[in-house]
Parts: structure tokens; sequence; C-alpha cells
């Protein structure tokens, strides 16, 4: 099988070249710089799809399309990759062995790379669809103008473009909706093309009134949708010009502190290597950040990639030491600034909890998918009490990662600069090993408790049967499962006790030199932790108590027929949600 593109760095030009070459006869001086073609396209091109369906280590060049593969490559922008990135792959590959010992030649030759092959057919040119009188007046009228028959928007799709009375009408209701305040409720089947009714107007009105407009979906295929088809498309024509953002929860974020620890402290498993590289790679690639842009590498993980992600538990970003490159903080800014903002209903009630700090002031809503809000916020608005809710907690400290395991790698991993003054201080080393201690013991006591429930007669039932069991104050779980509740009670408080210890006692420490900001972070987040901790505590109370007449206190149950967690959902969420948008909006769509 013949897996390698035969490289040479034309030293004559101002951007040295790929030359493409499959046969088996490659000179020898393009021999040396040989690379598996699988390691390139996992590195470069993780998106393009192999053919056949085949999985990393397992392409045949042969299979291939070398014209339109050479079109992929002559389309990568390497200007993204900084010559630090090229250097670490440097690092991580030397003496690695064929394949890994060819990244560090070209690392060697400088890696700015770029296809010599001539692209058969370049890409269309931006258009700039302007109707005239598209932009007289503005307002309701350049709504009307764009959307009529022969308009801008017509003009702008092209053959796509389908005439429909319905999407002119709602677009036009969206903008008077905007404009003058008030609710609108549209129902539009799929078909009518309602993101493009209402995402016209609402760009149109933030910016010609200067106010952001927020759009919220419940899909991620929606998200998808409006952010990689109907904006860029909108954003082709020259009465568009509109700042538009996409913000989603902390969680689908790639924590940067995280990622910098893990190519600190990676270990000598190849897999590990390739993955380091592959991060190294998409770092300085990716402008969003997103967890979801990871999620189908062939090179990474999904348990890492689990690690990486941001967490709310971790360090308060004003004094995180990865704050200028953090990709939450820098989303959360390009949404402070845009005047169409696209987010998710979780991240919308989310931000209403903590009273607009993560989303900022807005007086106008879009709600797509408005079926789902009910059900979201009644989620959010919730109490929950989970391996997973306690995993994410403390997942900050020490991830339970089957890469890692236990004990002290983990920690020193998570937490090296604590590691680092364990040995300067008795008292930080033994607060780390009741920390060490507290960990386990928690996730055990948790899982002891799930486990009780499960095994009594009427829970296994009902989760054989529905996955899921209501219980009332009557038959309060607290009562019946006094032991497990209070072991489980204790090993949290342990954890809280254990975190502010290390904080303590390694505020008595002098930092090693260059740590001063590490060590700061990660004192944050140990208060984080305990705070966090105590807050758990707190609910695993209330949830074993069930008392409330404006909750319903339930079990949901997993796939095995276990119990995942407790829930106490709110019994009627509409009160909330109508004071939400009496109080915050002035204009409201749904649909």
């Amino acid at each position: 099988m013949n897996s390698a593109l035969a490289i040479r760095l034309s030293p004559t030009t101002d951007a040295p070249a790929w030359t493409l070459d499959p046969s088996p006869g490659a000179a020898p001086d393009l021999a040396a710089r040989r690379l598996p073609l699988d390691l390139f396209l996992a590195l470069f091109l993780p998106e393009r799809p192999a053919p056949d369906g085949a999985a990393f280590g397992e392409l045949d060049a042969d299979a291939l399309d070398l014209d339109a593969l050479a079109l992929d490559i002559a389309a990568i922008d390497w200007t993204p990759l900084a010559v630090e990135t090229w250097g670490l792959i440097q690092g991580l590959m030397a003496g690695g062995g064929p394949p890994l010992a060819a990244w560090a030649a070209f690392a060697a030759e400088g890696g700015r790379l770029a296809a010599e092959r001539a692209m058969a057919a370049k890409r269309p040119a931006r258009r700039a669809a302007t109707a005239a009188g598209a932009l007289a007046g503005g307002g309701e009228a350049q709504v009307e103008a764009i959307f009529a028959p022969g308009g801008a928007l017509a003009t702008l799709m092209g053959k796509a473009f389908e005439l429909r009375d319905g999407q002119r009408q709602m677009a036009l209701a969206t903008w008077q909706v905007l404009a003058s305040g008030g609710d609108l409720l549209v129902e539009a089947p799929t078909g009518t093309g309602k993101s493009l009714a209402y995402l016209v107007p609402a760009g149109l009105f933030a910016l010609q009134h200067g106010e952001r407009v927020l759009v919220s979906t419940h899909t991620r295929n929606l998200q998808q949708q409006l952010l990689g088809r109907d904006l860029p498309r909108l954003a082709e024509a020259d009465w568009f010009p509109v700042n538009c953002a996409l913000l989603v929860g902390r969680e689908n974020y790639v924590c940067r502190r995280k990622l910098e620890r893990f190519l600190e402290t990676m270990g000598d498993d190849p897999r590990q290597r390739l993955a380091a590289a592959a991060l190294l790679v998409w770092r300085d690639r990716s402008p969003q950040g997103l967890v979801e842009e990871l999620a189908e590498h062939p090179l990474i993980d999904p348990a890492l990639l689990e690690d990486l992600r941001a967490r709310n538990q971790s360090a308060e970003e004003s004094r995180c030491a990865a704050r200028s490159n953090c990709w939450v903080t820098r989303a959360r800014e390009r949404a402070r600034g845009a005047q169409l903002v696209v987010v998710n209903h979780a991240l919308l009630l989310a931000d209403q909890a903590v009273g607009g700090a993560v989303l900022g002031e807005y007086r106008h809503l879009i709600v797509d998918e408005a079926q789902h809000l009910d059900a979201v916020a009644t989620r959010a608005l919730g109490v929950t009490l989970s391996a997973r809710v306690l995993d994410g907690a403390l997942a900050v400290i020490a991830p339970e990662n089957r890469q890692l395991g236990w004990g002290e790698r983990a920690l020193a991993r998570w937490l090296p600069a604590l590691k680092a003054l364990a040995s300067d201080g008795e008292a930080v080393g033994a607060a780390r090993e009741c920390l060490l201690e507290a960990l386990p013991e928690a996730r055990a006591a948790l899982r002891a408790l799930l486990d009780r429930l499960a095994a009594q007669g009427p829970v296994a039932r009902a989760m054989a049967d529905t996955g899921r069991l209501r219980y009332r104050e009557a038959q309060a779980l607290g009562r019946h499962l006094a032991s497990e509740a209070g072991a489980l009670t204790e090993a949290l408080g342990a954890v809280a006790r254990a975190a502010r210890a290390l904080q303590g006692a390694a505020r008595d420490v002098a930092a090693p030199p260059g740590k001063e900001p590490e060590l700061r972070g990660e004192l944050e987040s140990l208060d984080l932790i305990a705070t966090g901790v105590d807050e758990l505590r707190e609910r695993l109370g209330f949830l074993l108590a069930a008392e409330g007449e404006d909750f319903v206190f339930y079990l949901e149950g997993d796939a095995r027929g276990g119990v995942r967690e407790l829930v106490a959902s709110p019994v009627e969420v509409s009160l909330e949600l109508g004071a939400f948008f009496r109080e915050k909006l002035d204009a409201l769509l749904m649909t």
C-alpha cells in the first residue's frame, strides 16, 4: 500500500510549496521528506471524509482523487499557525520514529506551506447583491423591497430563491414588532423560509437602531444552519453589513488553561503525542474554540476532550492566567459587540438566573423552536444531583479519566503549581493528601446512595418500566437512606474542608519563579470548588427532604435500570418566564 505523499519545500519562492507525488518510485530527495498521508490528513484536514469511510491508518493513496486533494491543500490557510506551534510539533515528534519523525523535518524548514499545483477552479467571488432602491429609506419599506419579486433577496439567492408570501408577511410582522414593541407569535411550517424572515429584519433593525437583537434556538442543527448557511449568505450582500456572533454555554468551549496544561504535562504515550500535535494545529486555527469542532477528530480521544471542556468551576476569569487567549472570554466579548447574537435556550435562561452577567444588555428577543422553551426552563429552574453534577464540580481538580487514573498523577496534572509547592511545605503536602483521599470517597458515597435507591423494590420496578419515579414528602428519601445520605454529606464536607485547607496552606509558601499567576488561578479554583461542593450538600438536603409545594420530586433512571439522578422540577415556570419577558424585553417574537 502506498500511503505517503512526497513533499518538496521550494526555497526559491516566498511561499514554499507542496509537490504531490504518490508514485512508489519517487525521487530520493523527495523520499527523505515523505509523510504518511493518514497523518497529514488527520492533522490538517480532519474534517475531510476518507474514501470509503477508511479509518486513520487505513488510507490508500491510490484510492484518492489527487486533483481534489490538491485543491483542498491549496485552500488551507497556513498563516494562523504560529512559529511556536511548528517548534512544539518538532519537539513532540523528534526521536519518535516514523511517521512522527517526519514532522521534525517539516518544522526545521519553516513550516509555511502552500500548494504548488494551480487551482483548476477558483472559488466564486463574494457577491454584492444590491437591488435598486433596497436601501432607500430603510425600515419597513426596505424589508418590503428586499422580499419583493425580483428584489434584493431574489438577486442574492439566484435560482435558489422562491417567492413565498408567508415569508414576506412574517418578515414585515417581525420588523413591526421590533420597531414598535410588543409580542408576536408565528406558527410557520417547514419550508416557509422563516429563518430568513426573521434574520433579515432583525439584522437591519439592529443596524439602523443601534440595538442588539438576540436569536435563541434549541437544537444544534438550527444553530449550524443560521451560522453556517443563512447568515454567511446574507453577509454576501452589501445591504446586510451586520455584525453577527454565536455564544453558547461555557462547557461547549475548550478551556485554554487546561489545554496548555495538557501540552505541558502529557506523557510519552504516542497517542497523547499525536493528540497534542492535533490540538496545537487546531488551537492556532480555531477562532471559536468549540468542543464540537474536535468531536470527530481521528486523533483525539473523547475522554480527553471531555477533560478539556471549560467548566463553571474554572478559575475566576478576571484573574485567570490564560484569560487573554480564553475562547470563552473572546466569545463573550464578540457577542457583546455584535448586533445580532445567536444563543441557545439553555444559555438564555442561565443568563437570566445570573442577572444578565453573560449576555449583557438587550431588549429585543427572537425565540425560534419556541415549543422547547418550557422544557428547557423546567430543567434550568430545577434542582438535580447526579454523578455527572458531582464530577462537574470536582473536574477541575481531578477528572475521572481512564487515561490518568486516580491519585498523584491526576492532581499533579490539573494543579501543577500546587504540585511544585508540595515539596516546600509539609502543610501543603498534607492538605493535598487529604484532598486526594476525599475525592474518590465523595464519588463512591454518591454511587452507594444511587445504588441503594435502585435496589428498593418500588424504585427498581419503576426504573425498569418507565425510567422515572415520583416521590413525596411522606416518602422522603432521607429517612430510608439515612446511612448513605449521611456518608455522602460527610464526604462532600470533607472535600470542601480539604480544598480550603490546601488553599490556606499554599498561601503561606512562595510560588516557584514565574508561577505566581498560575498559582493564584489554582487557589481561586479551589475556593470555587469548595463553594460548589457546599452548594451540592444543600441540594442533597433539599432533594432528600422533598419539602415544597412548588416542586415535583422524582428519580430519573439510566439505561441499565439504575438511578441516574435525583430531580426537583418546578410545577410552574410560566410566571418566572413571564416576569423575565415583561421586565427585560421591549419586543418578543416566538416561532
